[in-house]
C-alpha cells in the first residue's frame, strides 16, 4: 500500500469519527434514564444523619427540600 493510500483511509476514518460525535451527543440527550421509566417514588419517612459530629443535624436536614413524609426525588 502507498502512504498516500493509508492516508486518505486514515482521513476517512478520522472524518467518520468526527461525524459520529454529535450522534451520539444527541442520542444521549434522548435516551430515557432507566429510574424515571415507571418508576414509583415513595415518601421517605424521616431523615436521619448519623456520623456526623460537627455540624448540627438539624442544620444537615435544613438543606433538603423534602420534608419527613415526602418524595425524595433526584431534583430534590
Amino acid at each position: 500500500m502507498s502512504s498516500a493510500y493509508k492516508f486518505r483511509i486514515a482521513s476517512i476514518i478520522y472524518y467518520v469519527r468526527l461525524a459520529l460525535i454529535p450522534l451520539v451527543v444527541a442520542f444521549g440527550a434522548f435516551a430515557v434514564h432507566p429510574a424515571s421509566a415507571g418508576t414509583v417514588v415513595q415518601p421517605a419517612p424521616s431523615i436521619v444523619v448519623e456520623g456526623n459530629r460537627r455540624v448540627d443535624a438539624e442544620t444537615i436536614r435544613s438543606y433538603f427540600q423534602s420534608k419527613p413524609g415526602e418524595p425524595l426525588t433526584p431534583a430534590k
